[in-house]
């Protein structure tokens, strides 16, 4: 049957691959295209050049800068996964209404921008801040919190705003669970923690690493929140690129920096994938 799938293989006509040609066309233009401009401004100066990498080499606090974007990544992806997986589960969990208004509420700050839940942080924690004035009213203190720019701040302030996806990425993997699947463990003998690990676990970790890649890949080019709410020390590479791009002019050196975060994300997005395709996304799937 042509364009169905027989067993394992698929028959395909020529003519279905017109189907994909715009897609593909698409994705040329908004992806393949922009990203081959930023690799020829890293080579060329207009020259051939590998300039823009040596000094990134040749300066270590480059090299410190690109490990605090993966620190940072590595811990706002991880505080999101211990939060938003048992958040997702608990929402599952309900039923009718309940789960509608928890849904809602999980969405509803997605709706607004990035820049705007940033700057809230701003408001909230700021030395004549909602958290200040209310510290100084119940007389905790006799001076102001400092609660901004510091890194703790920055990883809340990126857990908070990134959480949603984490949860509804978990979420939709759990949705399609079946239940009687756990409700069988259940009736063998399997006590509810036992189920849970043994068989609504392994089913549900493919959002779970889903998730997980989403959260690292957004965190490494993160620069509004920690610009806003991070001190001097916080500086992700983002930050920088757009320095050197926005503030310095310099193209080259900036689309360097942009190609080497490219590839660091790359190949830790591949790492991750290779450790959990065996076993959790197969069974996922």
């Amino acid at each position: 049957m042509d364009g169905r799938r027989t067993g394992r293989r698929w028959n395909w006509r020529p003519g279905y691959g017109l189907l994909v040609l715009p897609a593909l066309l698409l994705a040329l233009l908004l992806f393949v295209g922009p990203i081959g401009a930023v690799v020829r401004f890293s080579l060329f100066d207009p020259d051939f050049t590998l300039k823009n990498f040596d000094k990134f080499l040749a300066a270590p606090i480059y090299g410190r800068i690109i490990l605090n974007t993966l620190t940072v990544a590595a811990i706002v992806t991880g505080l999101s996964a211990l939060i938003g997986y048992p958040a997702a589960y608990v929402i599952n969990r309900l039923t009718g209404p309940w789960k509608t208004l928890a849904v809602l509420l999980v969405v509803l700050p997605l709706w607004t921008s990035v820049l705007i839940r940033s700057y809230s942080w701003s408001v909230l924690l700021g030395a004549e801040g909602i958290v200040n004035t209310l510290q100084q009213a119940l007389g905790l203190g006799d001076a102001p919190w400092k609660l901004l720019y510091r890194s703790e701040t920055v990883f809340v302030a990126m857990t908070q705003i990134l959480m949603p996806i984490m949860i509804l990425t978990c979420l939709s993997a759990m949705g399609r669970i079946d239940g009687d699947l756990v409700r069988a463990a259940r009736v063998f003998g399997a006590g509810p923690l036992r189920a849970f690990w043994r068989v609504f676990f392994p089913l549900s970790i493919g959002g779970l690493v889903n998730g997980t890649l989403l959260i690292f890949i957004l965190s490494v080019g993160f620069f509004i929140t920690p610009a806003l709410v991070g001190g001097p020390k916080d500086i992700l590479i983002a930050n920088l690129i757009e320095q050197q791009i926005n503030q310095l002019v310099n193209w080259g050196f900036g689309s360097a920096l942009a190609v080497i975060v490219l590839v660091i994300t790359l190949v830790a997005v591949g790492l991750m994938k290779l450790l959990n395709r065996d076993r959790y996304l197969d069974v996922a799937r």
